[in-house]
């Protein structure tokens, strides 16, 4: 049997941190927050454990199919979100990205289907992925992966091959989301506008993913819930994977945690705390112009 795999959808700087640290709570759910990374950085990031990943004594014993021979790095062809098709940049982009275009997602996928080179490279890449998912389970006495990558193009990867039980959309008020934004790409606020597209552009990139596999259900987190009823939020969040609540789950432990994701892995002492930064950060006229960008996504999410 497949072991039990569930994707997370969101937009940076929404919590992601959070829900997996949250999650991992649970003794039947595994999570590892944002383990596979976009770029091939792992060797220089460190695990909330504070080791190097590449160090760490878990990430080496369920990831070791995944570490090269020479033992002083990951294999990027496995250790990624998605598989690596190409070299090439440009080429590159195109067979990883999620293509919300129905033509260029259909091409996509053909030119994919018919090129061995790039199916056998599915192949590897999926069975090796598996193998991971699969011992951390296994290590932890687990019965659901949390796999909180963010990825929407790794989530539509695994529900095509019917190997993603369902999916988790975080979502942040995207007045909230704007503000964080600015703030991390050091953007002045007349990036306003490009950053209100981007969150409804995620949104919309989850709806179309949701689409394409109507059979798996998607469960919704809000950030702000999440923050001020973490119990309440994390009672559903469980049930939604048939799994109970316990209030001794709000008892933060830090042992067999090895997260990776912002610096809240290493900051995160069990109180939660909401940032509303941007009911000062922008003026009231700011907010009235966010509100107007995004209106009918803040409307359909309940935060206006």
């Amino acid at each position: 049997m497949s072991p039990r795999i569930s994707f997370l959808l969101s937009a940076p700087y929404s919590g992601a941190t959070l829900l997996s640290i949250l999650a991992n709570q649970h003794p039947k759910i595994s999570s590892d927050g944002e383990i596979f990374p976009y770029t091939n950085r792992a060797a220089n990031l460190r695990c909330s454990c504070r080791q190097y990943q590449i160090k760490c004594p878990y990430y080496r014993h369920v990831a070791s199919s995944m570490i090269k021979s020479k033992d002083e790095e990951f294999d990027g062809r496995y250790f990624y979100y998605v598989p690596q098709y190409s070299g090439f940049h440009l080429l590159s982009r195109a067979f990883e990205g999620f293509w919300i275009n129905p033509r260029a997602h259909r091409i996509r996928n053909f030119a994919l289907t018919w090129i061995p080179r790039f199916r056998n490279r599915e192949r590897e890449f999926t069975k090796i992925q598996m193998s991971f998912f699969t011992s951390s389970l296994l290590l932890r006495n687990a019965e659901v992966y949390f796999d909180g990558t963010k990825s929407l193009r790794r989530a539509e990867f695994f529900a095509e091959r019917n190997l993603a039980t369902n999916f988790v959309h975080l979502i942040r008020d995207g007045r909230a989301f704007c503000c964080s934004f600015l703030k991390n790409k050091k953007l002045g606020k007349g990036a306003m506008p490009a950053s209100a597209m981007f969150w409804k552009e995620n949104i919309r990139k989850v709806r179309v993913l949701q689409q394409r596999f109507p059979s798996l259900t998607m469960h919704i987190v809000r950030y702000n819930d999440l923050c001020r009823e973490p119990g309440k939020e994390l009672a559903r969040f469980y049930d939604f994977f048939g799994l109970d609540y316990q209030e001794s789950y709000m008892n933060y432990r830090a042992d067999d945690m090895h997260i990776l994701g912002n610096r809240m892995r290493f900051e995160y002492d069990g109180i939660i705390k909401e940032d509303n930064a941007w009911k000062t950060f922008f003026s009231n006229r700011e907010i009235e112009i966010l509100n107007d960008l995004m209106r009918a996504e803040l409307e359909f999410y309940s935060f206006i």
